[in-house]
């Protein structure tokens, strides 16, 4: 896993899911390809050449120049590989001979980049108008319904690993051995979600940007001329239980070294000898007293940071996120449900913990929870690959570039 969950306490309501939903999804798609990597070749296999052919038609200028003017994408692909097949012929290295074709090929895909591509393909839903774009809408769809990945978000995930396929640099060497190919397969997957990533990331700041402002104030406790300092509290993202005891901890610390300040002479061998009990008494008594003035100077910086969070839930729209410890864990067990095919019982023997196993129902409601969170539903009975009817073979590539 390459990401945690990072949850915030408080998030705008939106009619889109919520950012700690979004970042489930990201988290999801992480860990399909660290448990489910067949699940990225798969995609691979059944619809990289067809996309190719659309981003080859819809970028005809590009890759051919003017004169590609009314040229299909297998008619732009076709001219590529036989310019590549005249470049090879003319070389004095004939060794790598369908290798070098396909790093030739290939390599003129370079003049199109990630941002052109998302322009062209924004998401699944753009796949539509000519029959070739249908066809790879259909792929994709297919595909994302034997995997049990059935919603339109794996859908638009799918094509956008797709697009960082054909924008990577290191295409055009995918074809030199199953290592390099399967490499490229998971960079695409992991740019992707990648990318949702800081999209999330970059609406959390934006939306504490715009909630919080310069409003929030560090707490401030002065006594005899010392000040204590702690961050504010900032309501978005620290419960207010967590905050307050971790700003009492850090008193504690300070509070401490006050102590010893005062006291430590006391501890002299020569003072010791002469202080009484009394003495030490009043040199301790003011630690009472300052706790008490901390707590009220607490309270009252608590009570304000509230009455702010109050108003920013009604204006903008805040709604408060379940605290979910083990979210993390269940999205994989969802992974191994939904996509892997295993059951309940199976992935729950899996799991050790004190006693044994975890509970077919646990793991039941755990996943359901998780599906429900980004959005899936759950998978039936049928388990991948009765339902798709085209062979999962790897296509003669040079033969369906149009050699």
């Amino acid at each position: 896993m390459t990401w945690k969950i990072r949850r915030d306490v408080l998030e705008k309501k939106t009619s889109e899911r919520s950012n700690s939903a979004l970042e489930a999804r990201a988290v999801f798609l992480y860990s399909v390809l660290d448990l489910r990597p067949e699940v990225v070749t798969d995609l691979w296999t059944k619809a990289f050449i067809e996309f190719t052919r659309v981003v080859a038609h819809r970028f005809r200028r590009e890759l051919l120049g003017q004169d590609a003017l009314d040229a299909s994408g297998s008619t732009v692909l076709a001219r590529l590989v036989v310019e590549a097949v005249r470049k090879v012929e003319a070389s004095d290295d004939s060794s790598l001979g369908d290798a070098r074709i396909l790093a030739l090929t290939f390599a003129t895909f370079t003049k199109i980049n990630l941002d052109e591509l998302e322009a062209a393909f924004p998401d699944w839903d753009s796949l539509k108008g000519s029959k070739q774009l249908r066809s790879v809408s259909k792929t994709i769809n297919d595909w994302s319904v034997h995997w049990n990945l059935d919603a339109g978000w794996c859908r638009d995930h799918a094509l956008s690993v797709l697009r960082h396929w054909i924008a990577d640099e290191t295409l055009k060497w995918a074809f030199l051995s199953p290592g390099t190919k399967s490499q490229l397969e998971q960079k695409g997957w992991r740019g992707a979600t990648s990318s949702r990533i800081w999209e999330v990331q970059y609406s959390r700041f934006g939306d504490a940007l715009g909630i919080l402002g310069g409003d929030l104030k560090p707490f401030e406790f002065r006594w005899q001329g010392a000040i204590f300092n702690a961050a504010a509290w900032n309501y978005l993202k620290e419960k207010e239980t967590h905050w307050r005891l971790r700003t009492r901890l850090k008193f504690s610390v300070w509070l401490s070294e006050k102590e010893l300040e005062k006291i430590g002479p006391l501890a002299d061998d020569s003072a010791s000898t002469e202080i009484t009990s009394s003495e030490l008494g009043r040199a301790l008594a003011w630690r009472h007293g300052l706790l008490t003035k901390f707590d009220v100077a607490l309270r009252s910086y608590i009570a304000g940071m509230r009455l702010k969070r109050k108003a920013a839930e009604s204006q903008h729209r805040l709604i408060e996120v379940d605290d979910k410890p083990k979210l993390q864990e269940h999205i994989e067990w969802a992974v191994k449900y939904q996509v892997g095919g295993e059951g309940l019982l199976q992935i729950g023997s899996s799991i050790r913990a004190e006693g044994g196993g975890i509970h077919p129902s646990t793991v039941s409601r755990a996943v359901d929870e998780a599906l429900s969170l980004i959005g899936l539903q759950k998978r039936s009975d049928a388990k991948p690959g009765r339902r798709y009817g085209r062979k999962n073979r790897t296509p003669r590539i040079l033969h369906d570039l149009g050699r």
